[in-house]
């Protein structure tokens, strides 16, 4: 697996992002199989900011998988929004 990821925060503004490669191979069967390998690809990002500095975090994300189609995967996504409340200091 190949996963680089990079990351910036700058006065209450965060973004980060992974994008990856897994590679399946080699497999251990009792039987034939129908593929040799199995490539995923896909990234993750996710970026925020502080609505009311140091107390209110608001953040959204995303992530992408690009299956394999040659082995029988989809593509597969999701998503999210989210908030951080930090009620003391």
């Amino acid at each position: 697996m190949l996963a680089p990821d990079a990351g910036f925060k700058y006065k209450g503004i965060f973004l980060q992002t992974e994008l990856y490669e897994r590679r399946l191979d080699r497999f251990l069967a009792d039987g034939p199989l129908p593929v040799n390998e199995i490539v995923d690809r896909g990234f993750y990002v996710q970026a925020a900011f502080y609505a009311i500095p140091r107390k209110l975090e608001l953040y959204g994300v995303t992530s992408q998988i690009y299956g394999d189609k040659d082995a029988g995967f989809d593509d597969s996504s999701e998503y999210g929004i989210g908030m951080n409340w930090y009620p003391f200091d």
